[in-house]
């Protein structure tokens, strides 16, 4: 028997399944208490979820925590090297067995009565065990597991024993990961300590800016041409591409290359890279339709559904002009309907020489830190959408929000398709909201999906 509120959720789900026809979204998404309570229970709990960079745990030990939804986990490598990630709470009384962000451990050990755990999550040991648990099947009270995969150096988890694999999750997207992680087989390194934050947003908004929205870049970033950080964007509104699968919500934005800093006519192609630094790399990862989509697109940003992207850009040093190539992972992390805390991970190929880590690392706080100039601009902006969908006014009227553009009638722009073997679809034109209009297709599938086996 449905509650009042599954019925609620229901209804606004059937109001973006209709909407999505004519380009509209429900602005309840983005603050409605039980939407956001469905989205845990339906998107969070069966999807491979990206927790990390397997460089952060580099050695036998080494742990960090993260979230899976509003789930602590303890994401650890054990003492066999294997990458374990387990739910942050005693089989005992459920008190957490892990209180430190980071760290190296054998062992977890319960702070209320001492139950304690190897770093694989295997039950080993209670205080007076001879006396208080002699027959206890110790295999059977470890800590809870998720499954787990690591591609790319990018460690995978999902809660859903019974979910697809990784493989079949990703589909055409793998091919943009190649992209931005494939240059390399030797791994990453990190730059810097993470940086967390907390940002008054619902966790979808960032998501869907990374996964295709150029059209804020005209607009919501101009302090950065005020103070001649970036030359004036809304005269390089022809120089935008974003691209999708049609298998899934990832999607991504390029710049051409004629249009991007630290390009040169000696054909010196690629992501600001000099020729020296380019040829560090094995390139094992790519393919002939890499270097075919490569020689055309600087792809920026990868969004990945549901929780995660990654930004790929350059930071210019103001007294030599030398350009550096810094990599971060975003990790969205949800706290509630209108607040996220953002994971900021700052990483760069291994082989990169060391002396360009530094400016990497600045550069990438500089642009996308808790005090960077983007996210200082998308932060005050991404507020709007969770704050609104709360208000009863937008309620009374079944506010929708519009994502019209490039649908017929709004726009001249025509999709492009990259490769017969390859579902993806590519758009010119920046004023265009396919990839957002995917992403929407693909989080009213997967919560549908949820809706009709529940019932």
């Amino acid at each position: 028997m449905e509650t009042a509120k599954q019925t609620k959720v229901d209804e606004i789900l059937d109001r973006l399944r209709e909407g999505l026809k004519t380009g509209e979204v429900p602005v309840e998404l983005y603050g409605d208490k039980d939407v956001y309570a469905a989205e845990l229970e339906r998107i969070m709990g069966g999807s491979w979820l990206i927790l990390g960079l397997e460089c952060e745990i580099p050695n036998n030990g080494d742990y960090i925590l993260r979230y899976m939804g509003q789930d602590e986990v303890i994401v650890s490598r054990d003492e066999a090297g294997e990458v374990r990630v387990m739910l942050n709470h005693c089989r005992h009384r459920g008190t957490a067995v892990c209180r430190d962000m980071k760290g190296n451990s054998s062992h977890f050990v319960c702070g209320y009565h001492g139950w304690t755990y190897k770093n694989s999550g295997k039950w080993i040991a209670a205080p007076k065990k001879n006396l208080s648990y002699q027959k206890l099947d110790g295999d059977k009270w470890g800590l809870l597991q998720a499954r787990v995969e690591v591609r790319w150096g990018v460690i995978f988890a999902n809660i859903d024993p019974d979910a697809p694999s990784l493989d079949e999750y990703l589909g055409d997207s793998a091919f943009f990961f190649d992209l931005f992680l494939g240059l390399d087989s030797r791994g990453f390194k990190i730059l810097g300590e993470p940086s967390n934050y907390i940002m008054k947003k619902n966790w979808k908004m960032g998501l869907e800016n990374a996964v295709g929205d150029c059209y804020h870049i005209f607009f919501g970033h101009t302090s950065m041409v005020d103070i001649e950080m970036l030359p004036p964007v809304h005269k390089l509104s022809d120089n935008y591409t974003t691209w999708h699968t049609a298998s899934n919500g990832t999607g991504i934005m390029c710049k051409e290359l004629d249009s991007v800093p630290g390009f040169k006519p000696d054909g010196t192609k690629f992501n600001g890279y000099t020729p020296e630094i380019l040829d560090l790399f094995d390139k094992k990862g790519l393919d002939e339709r890499h270097w075919k989509f490569l020689n055309d697109y600087h792809p920026f940003i990868i969004g990945h559904f549901p929780n995660a992207y990654i930004f790929r850009w350059y930071s210019p040093d103001p007294f030599t002009g030398n350009i550096a190539t810094f990599y971060q992972l975003r990790i969205m992390q949800p706290r509630g309907a209108d607040e996220t805390e953002v994971c900021n991970i700052m990483f760069n190929y291994a082989i990169e020489p060391k002396e360009n880590d530094v400016l990497a690392y600045s550069g990438a706080l500089l642009m996308m830190g808790a005090g960077g100039f983007l996210d200082m601009d998308d932060g005050a902006n991404w507020e709007g959408s969770a704050s609104a969908g709360k208000t009863l006014f937008a309620k009374k009227h079944k506010m929708n929000l519009n994502y019209q553009m490039g649908m017929d009638g709004m726009g001249t722009d025509n999709p492009e398709y990259f490769d017969e073997s390859l579902r993806l679809i590519g758009q010119r034109s920046t004023t265009n909201d396919a990839n957002l209009r995917n992403f929407q297709q693909h989080y009213l599938n997967v919560m549908s999906k949820k809706e009709v086996e529940n019932k």
